[in-house]
């Protein structure tokens, strides 16, 4: 059984927008429970081998592999081998792009380490990152950390910076090699952005498309086109899938019922609430509670 967290964002991280550090982990335990959080993260693999888990999709991950966490995702890892086990975790705020990026791109590169889709790339084989760009940029990053340079903060700052640059070309180059649309860069973007920030921090509360539509000064029929368009998800479904998330890390992580986890993420009415989880999840929340996983 998975246990699910919200993982509180270290200091450092809050107060730089990014940090950078190397794992050592036991032979055949967890290098993190599933947890959740803001930050994206990415996970460049030393040695070992691992199953990881992004949402509902599980990976294989051997050395010289990079995963990608993107914000807000459910994940955790596991170590499989019996041997030594190591890798580097590079956790990056979103709001750290923005400050970095122009106003007119920041919102296009920043949702494309927010939304999740069925051609989403998330994990990198070792054969995909040999001697690209990712590979060259991450390996600096290394060389920085090891060194003694009084500006240490700065530096990792900008190798971070690279390491994302990086990511973020490639992701890009796959888009326009697969003939993919991208309305990422769509004039609304930043305002469906900023909606769906809204929904992660409120899918709690009563809110609905008109309310939303209205928090970022868009008529109800533009906001619900666009936001279709550049999530390729309607509203309801985007909702109803970061309420199902957050009910499934309470499942896992509280003593509440099901009744309880309902009402908390949102839902007046469990039976719709148990319909919907099942459509989602296919099984019902119940499942969990009685180890039928």
């Amino acid at each position: 059984m998975k246990n699910y967290s919200i993982e509180t964002e270290p200091r450092s991280l809050t107060e730089d927008g990014m940090e950078f550090f190397p794992l050592d982990i036991k032979p055949l335990t967890f290098g993190t429970r599933a947890h959740i959080h803001e930050a994206i993260e990415i996970i460049f693999v030393e040695r070992g081998e691992y199953r990881m888990f992004a949402g509902d999709n599980e990976y294989s991950v051997r050395s010289g592999d990079m995963m990608l966490f993107r914000s807000n995702t459910i994940h955790s890892i596991f170590a499989c081998d019996s041997e030594e086990n190591r890798y580097y975790v590079l956790k990056v705020k979103p709001s750290l792009i923005f400050d970095l990026a122009s106003k007119d791109s920041a919102v296009g590169y920043v949702m494309r380490f927010v939304l999740s889709g069925e051609a989403s790339k998330t994990h990198w084989s070792s054969q995909e990152l040999s001697q690209s760009e990712i590979y060259l940029s991450f390996e600096r990053m290394k060389k920085t950390l090891g060194s003694m340079d009084f500006c240490l903060d700065l530096a990792l700052k900008l190798s971070a910076a690279e390491v994302i640059l990086a990511i973020l070309r490639d992701i890009i180059a796959r888009e326009q090699q697969s003939g993919i649309t991208s309305y990422l860069n769509d004039s609304a973007a930043g305002q469906i952005y900023k909606a769906i920030r809204q929904i992660n921090r409120r899918y709690s509360e009563p809110i609905t498309a008109q309310s939303c539509a209205e928090d970022v000064n868009m008529s109800y029929s533009y906001f619900s086109r666009s936001f279709k368009r550049i999530t390729q998800k309607s509203f309801k479904e985007y909702l109803n899938e970061i309420r199902i998330s957050n009910a499934e890390r309470l499942l896992m992580s509280s003593d509440l019922s099901v009744t309880e986890i309902a009402f908390e993420c949102g839902y007046n009415n469990v039976s719709y609430f148990i319909m919907v989880y099942k459509s989602i999840k296919g099984k019902t929340p119940f499942s969990y509670r009685n180890g039928k996983m």
